[in-house]
């Protein structure tokens, strides 16, 4: 997006190897991306976003700050983070490049996963940023600015539902249901985690969204999805799922077939759309197991029961985005 506050990305971000997750050891051969993943700069902007809802002050947004580039405002670093990642100029989301030197992974939590073309949940990212930064311009005053970014959170929303939705039944009304893909050429699988978290931000149109929860619980309702509370990133068996199809983690295993939690307060409530009990169902089947293994280390950052593997310990975000589940909805029928 061309903005007054936008800037060309620093030379020094294309030059070279700049991301590396955790402390693996292929460092430098370009197994995760050699530019920065594309979530990143969304989740800065959201930091700085909910620091104002919380506090009611604008100081951080407003504050100067050192860079390596010299001492800039925090609003004007928001603006060049949003504008840091390759987009598709027509729809707004965000592009995943194939080629030397300019992959990049599409957001961490498929840091092992190579995908290409336009991505889903990166762009899902840049539509919350955008919407964050109209907000934030808005509370200053700075209405031009915040009018250019509710123009662009309004295209991605449009891109969002005629690029990635998939109608899966032609039906309408209960019988309707759609997916959506995570990316457009490599990696066009049935994305479970962005489709739950497409609901819970309130995306989609409202017929699309009530075909896409309609999908998620037919799939939580059929088995294989869903282990023990906790969620895989495809559905097991399907034209659209199964496994990744460029993977660096073996299948059944990490982000190519383990259960995580970290979805699964997205997909409470996306069900709760269209089946409060499943959803209900869903969440108890998440705090049984808990209450089962915390003991153990629960909650873990992945499972998988089938070849007994229960990885990390006390994983921040299998409590966290779970509780905020809770919260966004406090009258559940834990079961």
């Amino acid at each position: 997006m061309s903005h007054p506050l936008a800037s060309p990305i620093i030379s020094l971000w294309l030059a070279r190897p700049v991301w590396y997750p955790g402390a693996y050891t292929e460092q430098g051969n370009g197994a995760f991306g050699f530019l920065p993943p594309a979530d990143d700069a969304f989740f800065f902007i959201q930091m700085v976003h909910e620091h104002w809802r919380l506090t009611h002050a604008l100081g951080l947004f407003r504050s100067t700050i050192r860079t390596g580039w010299g001492d800039a405002r925090v609003s004007d670093i928001c603006a060049k983070a949003f504008d840091s990642v390759a987009v598709d100029a027509a729809s707004g989301l965000v592009r995943c490049e194939p080629g030397d030197g300019q992959t990049r992974v599409d957001w961490g939590f498929c840091d092992s996963i190579r995908k290409t073309g336009v991505c889903l949940m990166p762009s899902l990212l840049r539509w919350k940023a955008a919407r964050n930064l109209a907000e934030l311009f808005d509370a200053t005053g700075a209405a031009s600015h915040a009018s250019l970014f509710r123009k662009e959170a309004a295209k991605i929303r449009t891109g969002i539902s005629t690029t990635f939705a998939r109608e899966l039944t032609p039906g309408e009304g209960s019988q309707h249901e759609a997916m959506l893909l995570s990316a457009t050429q490599l990696g066009r699988k049935d994305d479970l985690w962005a489709s739950a978290y497409a609901v819970w931000l309130g995306v989609l149109p409202r017929e699309l969204e009530l075909a896409v929860a309609r999908h998620l619980l037919k799939l939580y309702e059929a088995g294989g999805t869903v282990m023990e509370g906790q969620v895989r990133h495809l559905p097991p068996i399907s034209e659209f799922g199964g496994y990744w199809e460029q993977a660096s983690c073996a299948r059944d295993t990490y982000q190519n077939g383990g259960y995580w939690a970290t979805p699964t307060g997205w997909l409470v409530g996306a069900l709760r759309k269209v089946s409060p009990p499943a959803a209900d169902k869903l969440l108890s089947e998440y705090t049984a197991h808990l209450r089962l293994n915390r003991q153990n280390g629960a909650p873990w950052e992945w499972i998988q029961p089938a070849k007994n593997l229960r990885v990390n310990a006390l994983y921040g975000s299998s409590a966290g985005l779970v509780l905020n589940c809770i919260l966004d909805n406090p009258q559940h029928n834990l079961q």
